[in-house]
C-alpha cells in the first residue's frame, strides 16, 4: 500500500471559508470547526498532523516576519535616500545666504590596529568648506566665522548630498549644522 500524506478531514471546508458568498462562508467555517473539533478529538494522526504544522509555522517565522518588515521598510528608506539626495550639477554652486558646500572627507576611518571602521559607524564627521553663502539677513543680520577653505565638523546626517562638476560628492547645508572649526 502507497504511503499517503494524511489530509485531515475538516481541510474539505477550506476552499469555502474564502468563498465571496457570506453565506457559504458562514456554513463552511461552521463545518470546518465542528469537523476539527471531532477529529482532533478522536484521531491521533490529526493532532500529531496539527503539530507538525503549528512547528514548521514556528520554524519559518523569523524568516517570514524578516522578509515582511523588511518589504515595509524598503520603500520608506527609498524615499529617505531620493529626499535626501539633491542632485547631480555641472560646474560649481554659490549657496544662497545662510549656506555653506562641504567636501565631507572621503577617506576610511583606521584603528590603531589597522581595522578600517565603516561609514555607519563612524564618528567623524569633518569636511573642508568649498563655498559659503555669505552674510544672512532676516530680521536681523547674522555673520558667522566660516571661510572656505576651514575644515569643520558638523552634525551627522546634515545637509543635503549634492554632486557638484569639478568637486564631486559635496553636502549643502545650514550655518547651523557647522558644530565648531578644527585646527
Amino acid at each position: 500500500m502507497p504511503n499517503t500524506p494524511f489530509q485531515p478531514e475538516w481541510k474539505k471546508h477550506e476552499a469555502d471559508l474564502r468563498s465571496p458568498d457570506i453565506k457559504k462562508q458562514h456554513i463552511a467555517t461552521e463545518a470546518f470547526d465542528e469537523t476539527r473539533k471531532k477529529e482532533m478529538a478522536v484521531s491521533a494522526k490529526a493532532r500529531h498532523w496539527e503539530e507538525d504544522r503549528k512547528q514548521a509555522f514556528m520554524k519559518e517565522k523569523p524568516n517570514y516576519v524578516k522578509q515582511k518588515r523588511a518589504e515595509e521598510v524598503a520603500p520608506l528608506e527609498k524615499f529617505k535616500q531620493d529626499l535626501k539626495q539633491g542632485g547631480k550639477f555641472d560646474g560649481t554652486l554659490n549657496p544662497m545666504p545662510g549656506y555653506i558646500v562641504i567636501k565631507a572627507d572621503e577617506t576610511p576611518e583606521q584603528t590603531s590596529s589597522g581595522l578600517y571602521v565603516p561609514d555607519s559607524a563612524s564618528l567623524k564627521n569633518t569636511g573642508i568648506i568649498l563655498a559659503e553663502g555669505g552674510v544672512q539677513y532676516n530680521d536681523a543680520t547674522v555673520y558667522h566665522p566660516l571661510h572656505v577653505n576651514e575644515r569643520v565638523l558638523y552634525k551627522k546626517g546634515a545637509g543635503i548630498d549634492i554632486e557638484l562638476g569639478i568637486w564631486g560628492k559635496c553636502v549643502l547645508m545650514t550655518f547651523n549644522d557647522i558644530l565648531g572649526v578644527l585646527n
